[in-house]
């Protein structure tokens, strides 16, 4: 006996206890003679109600059966049966009444079918069969995903006078919507048959709570001999029809056994998968892929499979009629553009109780998770494809399109999930349906599949009229290789030789970053982000190095230098930031960068009623008190700027520079800062040591800049100048004359960074010139070498160029700083060639837009596309933005 025969045993066991003989006996009657045989109707409920069981149970009792096999020392199922108590079993995995509730549920359903099947067959074979008598009723089996014993379609199997074999389904959801389908297809073929040609609904019988439901007969293989070439081009035809009908409805779970071919004529199965219903709550669905937009390779559990759609006669069916697929799908999407008051007045008048999504499918909403692009995983084999699934769980569409383009013809591309959030459905709105959308819709399709073919080759565009077409493209949504195959010889001098100026891809990049967050916002399942420490969805999290605090402040400044509007997004992050300060928790993180004081900058800094304000900021304060105060010093990295003591002071004294006129909150900045002050100093004697960093982020430059910062404010300290001497003194034995640079502590390499180089260590000493003697000329152009010679791509403020460029806008606009007029003139050149280095890696390379969002970078501030705009704007906007790492320097 194997495993699926001992279950099957417990399953008949079960049954026995809930199911008499009386009850089968009185479905039998309740048939008409003839239709149905006692034999057939046991075996088809044994079948049914183990199917069902099957899904609660199966792998309660494969765990079970294997902790007995372990126990015992035996694989032999015959013994595990003998000793099998299911009270027992289900005392270990289930609720033994909750269990006996739901077989007795399954039971009542099962009861249901049958009885309606009893009581509609006549109208079945008249119906559906078109007048065929049915002899005799063959085995019934579930069909389709198990949503619950009531919401389960079945396969009814039989044998008739014409056929030796055919079948019907069951269908218990939203039977009403078959019918208002096939209302809707005939009306759209009334409007223009050429178009649609001639598209059909299968037949159903609608009883309100189920219906009946005629069969596409998927065995039919659209090339099988005999049918015309012609027959071959309007199936593909129809079916591109289809697929634009489900793209302007934005089908979510069009998957690949829910569209088939019925002959010549491709049938979607599950109509109401067209319409994303609320029965897709919370779990997980397909995406672009799963709506068959493309054919492709499906992997079902461990059987590799194909789409039903695909063609098994001939396997580069779909790659033959491309150009149908096209024909198709232009014809119908152009006729809904033409007649669209009409389309939008049926849709509401036969779907407006139905609740679903109707927004046009355009490539911003797939540009999201983009930074998937080209990562090394998405290039593996089929057979990987559950692999992928698990790293690529996430709460966005998947759309790989780059590498969807590649694969198409031989359809092989990998299977990707995204979970589907019931708040994205909406009322339908035909204002919504045709907003934006309404010429990306067709031409991405087209594009899309025209990237296969070498036609395009034959007829090369201008260089800058492709530069001009593509940055419109960008700020549309659309990807570059989606425009042309030759987009990437471009280079940087078409794209600003075609009109497009620095403001412009500062405005547009700035666009798509917050229509990424807006839509990561609108997915989630709460209507703002998740406080403390967790993530806004996974790109941004409560604190100013990443998340959408930091992300609030350079939209303030882009508001203020470019009119950027703010959006409710805008005020739904001051609002939990607000929440943030009021929430009570044991412990609070205070540091500037991830922690309140990082929060309460961005809040100030972007209100516009400080006054207003003074309640929260004084909770917040406190809050920021009770942190410092109970902060220990385990290491020196208590100490830095990130996340640690150097990075409370700094923030607070930027933060009282704002709140000067109220006297009683600047007064207790100044208390806090003080015990931050002495906390940093009394804790440097027992943690500094050979190891410790030179850099602004984790090392000594942080602590320096801070103990000036707060001399600046509060007046000159001999003990504090002597630390920073001391750690002056430290630095430069760090410094080898050999490669003119500084060398790290921890591994006798050296950078140019902020966070660990030289750009922080001569930023420190910004901070506290007014103490030291030193020769800023020397020291700057130490840095400006190094700059020069750098080899690094990174964009970002932390790490990257855009770090660079601040540090030179910082020394270029500090008025106080004397340097000679050579210096400053290579910090302008050295500047110069940095935005020209910048251009071409964020124009020629496309990375800024399309291949931005890689792994190592976020949305945000100092790792993200947030502070590298910023910074940006910074050079085009002197004096408007406010500097980021060298806060409080002025």
């Amino acid at each position: 006996m194997n495993k699926n025969e001992a279950f099957l045993d417990i399953y008949r066991s079960i049954i026995g206890q809930f199911i008499s003989a009386k009850d089968v006996q009185n479905i039998l009657d309740s048939f008409p003679q003839g239709k149905i045989s006692e034999t057939t109707l046991a075996k088809s409920f044994l079948k049914l109600y183990s199917s069902l069981l099957d899904v609660t149970l199966y792998r309660v009792l494969e765990v079970d059966s294997q902790i007995y096999f372990k126990e015992n020392k035996s694989n032999d199922y015959n013994q595990y049966l003998t000793g099998f108590d299911l009270n027992i079993c289900l005392s270990k995995y289930h609720s033994t009444d909750s269990f006996d509730l739901q077989c007795r549920f399954l039971k009542d359903a099962l009861l249901q079918f049958y009885l309606r099947l009893a009581a509609d067959i006549r109208e079945i074979e008249s119906h559906i069969l078109a007048g065929e008598k049915i002899e005799i009723i063959t085995e019934v089996s579930p069909v389709g995903d198990f949503h619950g014993a009531l919401e389960c379609g079945f396969c009814i199997v039989f044998k008739g006078e014409l056929k030796e074999s055919g079948e019907f389904y069951y269908k218990p959801r939203l039977s009403d919507l078959f019918e208002k389908y096939n209302n809707f297809i005939t009306w759209l073929n009334s409007v223009d048959i050429s178009v649609m040609i001639d598209n059909i609904a299968l037949k159903n019988i609608n009883k309100k709570d189920y219906s009946w439901l005629q069969s596409a007969n998927s065995i039919v293989a659209i090339t099988q001999k005999g049918d015309s070439e012609l027959n071959q081009d309007l199936a593909f035809q129809r079916y591109g029809a289809l697929l634009c009908l489900a793209y302007i409805f934005s089908s979510c779970d069009l998957h690949y056994e829910n569209i088939v071919f019925n002959g010549d004529y491709p049938v979607i199965v599950d109509i109401e998968t067209i319409f994303s219903g609320k029965w897709h709550k919370y779990q997980e669905v397909g995406h672009l892929y799963d709506t068959l937009m493309l054919p492709r390779s499906i992997l079902n559990r461990e059987e590799e499979a194909s789409p039903l759609t695909y063609d098994i006669n001939r396997k580069n069916a779909f790659e033959t009629h491309i150009d149908d697929l096209i024909v198709g799908f232009e014809k119908t999407y152009d006729l809904v553009m033409k007649i669209k008051p009409d389309f939008i007045a049926k849709v509401n008048e036969l779907f407006n109780d139905i609740d679903y999504r109707v927004i046009l499918r355009g490539t911003k909403t797939y540009f999201n998770i983009i930074k998937n692009i080209n990562h090394p995983v998405t290039l593996i084999k089929q057979s990987q494809a559950l692999e992928i699934n698990k790293m690529y769980e996430v709460d966005l569409p998947t759309a790989l399109y780059q590498y969807e383009a590649e694969q198409l013809k031989s359809a092989s591309i990998p299977i990707f999930y995204a979970k589907f959030d019931s708040k994205k459905l909406c009322s339908y709105d035909g204002k919504v349906l045709f907003t934006k959308m309404e010429k990306s819709a067709k031409d991405l399709f087209y594009v899309k599949i025209k990237l296969l073919s070498n036609k395009d080759k034959e007829n090369q565009i201008n260089n800058i009229l492709v530069a001009k077409k593509a940055f419109m493209a960008r700020r549309d949504g659309i990807t570059l290789t989606e425009i042309s195959p030759d987009i990437n010889t471009l280079k940087r001098k078409d794209f600003f030789d075609a009109g497009v100026s620095h403001i412009e891809i500062i405005q547009s990049t700035w666009q798509r970053l917050v229509n990424k967050l807006c839509y990561i916002s609108s997915t989630v399942h709460m209507p703002t982000i998740i406080l403390e420490n967790n993530t806004w969805n996974g790109l941004a999290s409560l604190d100013l190095y990443n998340g959408t605090p930091g992300i609030l402040l350079v939209w303030h400044q882009l508001h203020t230098a470019l009119k950027i509007k703010k959006t409710k997004h805008y005020k739904a992050i001051r609002n939990d930031i607000k929440h943030y300060f009021f929430r009570e928790r044991i412990s609070y993180e205070p540091s500037l960068y991830q922690g309140l004081v990082g929060c309460l900058y961005a809040y100030i800094i972007t209100s516009e009623n400080l006054l207003e304000e003074l309640p929260v900021i004084q909770v917040a304060l406190q809050k920021i008190a009770y942190g410092v105060a109970a902060l220990e010093v385990k290491s020196v990295l208590d100490l830095d700027v990130i996340k640690g003591l150097s990075g409370i002071v700094l923030g607070l004294l930027t933060i009282k520079s704002q709140l000067q006129s109220y006297h009683a909150i600047s007064k207790s900045l100044g208390c806090i800062c003080q015990s931050t002050v002495l906390k940093i100093v009394n804790a440097l004697d027992q943690h500094l040591n050979d190891k410790t960093l030179l850099g602004f982020a984790h090392g000594t430059a942080g602590i320096i800049a801070a103990l000036s910062a707060y001399m600046n404010h509060y007046g000159r300290n001999i003990q504090y100048i002597k630390v920073i001497n001391m750690l002056m003194k430290r630095e430069r034995s760090f410094f080898d004359p050999s490669i003119n640079h500084w060398r790290r502590p921890d591994n006798g390499q050296f950078d140019e960074s902020w966070c660990h180089g030289s750009i922080g260590i001569v930023l420190s000493k910004l901070y506290a010139r007014r103490y030291i003697n030193i020769d800023f000329d020397k020291e700057i152009n130490t840095v400006l070498t190094h700059i020069e010679l750098s080899k690094s791509a990174n964009l970002n403020l932390c790490h990257g160029l855009a770090g660079y460029l601040e540090f030179l806008n910082t020394i270029l606009t500090l008025s106080q700083l004397d340097i000679k007029e050579d210096t400053r003139l290579r910090c302008e050149a050295v500047k110069d060639n940095l935005i020209k280095k910048i251009d071409l890696i964020y124009l020629n390379y496309g990375v800024l837009v399309d291949n931005y969002y890689h792994e190592d970078e976020l949305p945000g501030l100092l790792s993200g596309t947030a502070g590298f705009l910023l910074t940006l704007l910074s050079c085009h906007k002197k004096n408007i933005v406010d500097n980021i790492l060298s806060i409080g320097v002025h």
